[in-house]
């Protein structure tokens, strides 16, 4: 039996766009006639839907493909809301994985609001809301710079493990700072429980050092040319930049900085490396220990002591000395109340 698919037309990212707003957040849309459907790309409907708590429905449609056939993947369908120079227009919008812009703008949209659009004057009519609106092409900073990255050989994380690997880049890039995201389909993917470190790193053309966390109880493999992120171009501001710390991190009690802050001054670094330093500290202090009564427990190492086929032997126990017994009694008192040692019913 035949299936039926929508086809998108490829988004070229020098096409006109109109700029909108959807829940008071700013957005792109490119304008394209070749998109029978209007599409927000993933990570913008995330944006914009931080402050409300909208869902996204099942697409009910068949399948999106591209202009050149290859899939779409979506991840639902929303009626939402578009903010065109003041004016308030529905909007169905169907979420894709990946797009290189944050958006299109399909023809249903423009069917509905009996659109036309203006070439010479860079315009597009909405004769159901009676209102003209500018299209404006991206500038250098709107254009999306996102580079896929891709494994270069299959590799094995073992359990419990990090492991930095090198990855090669979909395409070759110029140098800069990038930024690394991990992909969500990467994270989601039931075969897959790897976690990809977000960094700013430097690639080179063509490859990145990326590091891949394993956090279950058992192997996991990653193949030569699966997808594992993305790189995005960033860009800082000219001049110093400077750090402002408001109060502590939360979870760091009062003794805990007190120490903390002791560690950082007691170290060899220049005054603003050791505040850079003191902010580290603060932010693992969940796991660091501030005295010998701070003591934790972890399951992601179990230590046995092998003794073969030695059989047990008896031996008298160990007297001490009077100028000693006082602080061994100490101990143990400390490391009962601790838990680390419980009373004994051995004969």
């Amino acid at each position: 039996m035949a299936q039926t698919v929508t086809n998108i037309a490829p988004v070229p990212t020098g096409g006109y766009r109109v700029v909108g707003a959807i829940n008071g957040e700013k957005v792109s849309l490119l304008l394209d006639t070749g998109a029978a459907v209007t599409l927000l790309r993933k990570d913008t409907w995330d944006r914009v839907t931080t402050n409300c708590s909208q869902k996204l429905t099942p697409w009910p449609a068949p399948g999106l493909v591209g202009a050149d056939g290859s899939p779409l993947e979506t991840q639902g369908s929303a009626h939402v809301t578009l903010e065109l120079s003041g004016n308030l227009l529905p909007l169905d919008v169907v979420v894709v994985s990946s797009l290189t812009s944050e958006g299109i703008l399909g023809l249903d949209f423009l069917r509905m609001q009996k659109a036309s659009i203006n070439l010479e004057k860079a315009e597009l009519h909405l004769a159901h809301q009676k209102c003209t609106l500018p299209l404006c092409r991206p500038t250098a900073q709107s254009v999306d710079t996102r580079v896929k990255v891709h494994a270069t050989s299959t590799v094995e994380v073992p359990a419990y493990s990090e492991l930095e690997v090198m990855a090669c880049l979909e395409k070759p890039v110029s140098g800069g700072t990038w930024l690394l995201e991990t992909l969500d389909s990467f994270e989601t993917k039931p075969s897959t429980s790897l976690l990809v470190a977000r960094a700013l790193v430097h690639p080179t053309p063509t490859h990145i050092p990326v590091r891949l966390l394993n956090s279950t109880a058992g192997p996991t493999t990653v193949y030569a040319g699966q997808s594992i992120g993305y790189i995005e171009s960033v860009e800082f501001p000219e001049g110093p930049v400077n750090t402002v710390t408001s109060g502590e991190p939360d979870g760091a009690t009062d003794e805990q900085c007190t120490i903390l802050k002791g560690i950082a001054e007691e170290s060899d670094l220049s005054v603003g490396e050791k505040e850079i330093f003191y902010n580290f500290l603060v932010s693992y202090a969940d796991v660091m220990a501030t005295s010998t009564a701070d003591l934790g427990r972890t399951t992601m190492l179990r230590h046995t002591i092998d003794t073969g086929d030695a059989a047990p032997i008896r031996q008298p126990v160990r007297r001490i000395s009077p100028c000693r017994r006082e602080e061994v009694c100490k101990l143990l008192d400390e490391m009962l109340k601790n838990g680390v040692v419980e009373q004994s019913a051995s004969p």
